[in-house]
């Protein structure tokens, strides 16, 4: 039996406002610094910064109009709202945020073209489309930008509109959502898992070989402190290169031909050529005015750039500042803040940074870096990761980098820090990989939220006979998730048994992206 149409008034402080994709314009302000940045209109896109070249400002650098997605925007009263660029280049901007109150399956009201009031469902949080009996939806956007309130009376209990259950299910497994946010039940998801014993703490994906590449660590009894790559489908090593001690902060440059690393046990950063599987370049971060080793702490790539890299440094367990160095050689400006991981941004001219005081901006320019902006408040974990124009921390949220604010977080599980997961802006997913103990059987449970409304939208269990705890998870191949585990604590078996190994499962519930 389906539920009785739930009421909704839609004030009008719920306004929605109209906007055109049209070409952006670049600040006024001029003559400036060289490497400034300065706020800039893009009208019916995300506000954005211009940079200052040769004593002016640069054209404004717009996100495009994205009709799948669901960015920033702002309202009339200061408040955030959600941009929908259409395919006809305009953009609707949504600041009732009804995604946030909604419940599941139920239906609320909403207001045809006659004024009459029809339905819409709410799907995994979010209100799908309005259903008015063959009338068109009224477009608050094409009116003064007013909706007036509109409420659904109590009904009797009637079917769900033609069309809204899909027919079949079109390879899916698994929960699908459905057009109008029924949850449709396509069965048993088809799953495979193979497991290698391997001591190690970081794997990345390499897309254009097909190969995982697993940093080992001195306790590998078959290739220690070596960067090893796998074929996670015929499960074959391909190679091992030795790099002297533990790497971690494995980072692709941006053409993706090397693969850079930081290593434990000496005071420099390694490049590795992928195509040649050797070390093409050492690079060293000097002393201190005092002589004391400079090692570095956490790097990023820049794009656009594949071998600039911003560096943060430490001596004798203190920071040393945050450098920007091209092939190698230092710019002359030393940052000279506390900022223990940085990542940079799609556009290579802002590098987001974790300080000891909160998350900072940074802009990048020809002498070094400047602090834009810092957010006390805000928390970005300790190695955050930009995917799709998004901030993804390791504690499971998700920042708005252009208004650094949290705007949502995905519920893994209890345990802190949560559970590794991996955003793909391709498909709208985030995959999350949670250990289930016995219920009915041993099982890693591949949990698949909605990438940008942060919601559940189905899982898997894939059995095993014994488990450990997912420490880091990369997403392959059309339908793959591989992540390293190690035991948990007092969960080991045998005392000689390694602590780590490598997990791959491919399944059906992972989508495939073009």
């Amino acid at each position: 039996m389906m539920t009785t149409p739930r009421i909704l008034g839609l004030a009008a402080s719920a306004w929605v406002a109209l906007v055109g994709c049209t070409a952006p314009s670049a600040p006024a302000v001029s003559p400036c610094f060289e490497g400034d940045l300065s706020p800039c209109a893009c009208p019916g896109a995300l506000p954005s910064l211009a940079l200052c070249r040769d004593g002016r400002y640069e054209a404004c650098d717009c996100v495009p109009c994205d009709p799948f997605g669901m960015e920033a925007c702002a309202c009339g009263d200061g408040s955030s709202g959600t941009l929908d660029c259409g395919p006809d280049g305009r953009a609707l901007c949504s600041c009732e945020q009804n995604w946030s109150f909604c419940i599941p399956g139920e239906r609320y009201g909403c207001l045809c073209a006659s004024g009459r009031a029809g339905t819409q469902t709410c799907g995994t949080s979010l209100l799908g489309s309005c259903v008015c009996d063959g009338e068109p939806v009224l477009d608050a956007g094409t009116t003064n930008g007013e909706i007036a309130d509109a409420f659904v009376s109590e009904a009797p209990d009637a079917a769900w509109p033609p069309g809204c259950a899909p027919t079949a299910c079109d390879g899916h497994c698994g929960l699908r959502e459905t057009s109008c946010g029924i949850p449709f039940d396509c069965g048993p998801c088809h799953s495979t898992l193979w497991q290698r014993t391997i001591v190690a703490r970081e794997l990345v994906w390499d897309p254009i070989r097909a190969l995982l590449y697993v940093a080992t660590t001195e306790g590998d009894p078959t290739h220690p402190n070596s960067l090893v790559g796998i074929d996670p489908v015929t499960e074959e090593e391909v190679f091992a290169l030795p790099v002297g001690s533990e790497a971690f902060s494995l980072t692709f440059s941006e053409d993706g031909a090397s693969l850079y690393a930081m290593v434990a046990a000496a005071p420099t950063s390694l490049r590795v050529d992928l195509e040649s599987r050797s070390v093409a370049e050492e690079i060293a971060f000097g002393t201190t005015v005092t002589g004391e080793t400079l090692w570095p702490s956490s790097f990023t790539v820049v794009p656009g750039r594949p071998s600039t890299l911003v560096v943060t440094r430490t001596a004798d367990r203190r920071w040393e500042g945050t450098v920007v160095l091209d092939d190698g050689v230092a710019r002359p400006e030393v940052l000279y803040a506390e900022i223990a991981s940085v990542v940079a941004a799609w556009d290579g001219r802002v590098i987001y940074g974790v300080g000891t005081d909160g998350a900072v901006e940074l802009s990048l320019h020809s002498r070094g870096l400047t602090i834009q902006r810092t957010v006390p408040e805000l928390s970005l974990g300790l190695r955050p990761v930009l995917e799709g124009r998004l901030l993804f921390t390791s504690r499971a949220t998700v920042v708005d980098p252009i208004l650094l604010r949290e705007i949502g977080r995905y519920e893994i599980g209890d345990r802190v820090p949560p559970y590794p997961f991996v955003p793909e802006e391709a498909s709208h997913r985030t995959y999350a990989v949670v250990p289930q103990l016995g219920s009915p059987r041993n099982a890693y449970r591949v949990r698949v939220f909605d990438r940008e409304r942060f919601v559940e939208v189905g899982y898997t269990d894939v059995p095993v006979v014994s488990w450990k705890t997912p420490i880091s998870l990369v997403r392959w191949g059309p339908h793959g998730l591989a992540f390293l585990a190690i035991w948990p604590e007092g969960g080991r078996t045998g005392p000689r048994e390694p602590s780590t190994h490598l997990a791959v499962i491919t399944s059906d519930i992972i989508v495939e992206t073009p």
